[in-house]
């Protein structure tokens, strides 16, 4: 067993794994990042949308209101 581990280190397949995990991991946390950040600035648009929404309503009932 030994053996066998020293052999796969110095054929740099147990390295080669390690790699690739570390790898995948990385980019994966990246992506996962840019899809939070992309919806995030999403909702943001929305929320703006919506107060702007709110705002035009508020003032058409002050301007019923006033007259």
């Amino acid at each position: 067993m030994g053996n066998w581990l020293i052999e796969q280190f110095q054929s740099f397949n147990v390295f080669m794994l390690l790699v690739m995990i570390i790898f995948v991991t990385a980019m994966s946390k990246t992506n996962t990042q840019k899809m939070l950040k992309e919806q995030s600035q999403e909702l943001y648009a929305e929320f703006e949308e919506l107060k702007d929404e709110l705002r035009g309503i508020g003032q058409s009932i002050t301007n019923i209101i006033k007259k």
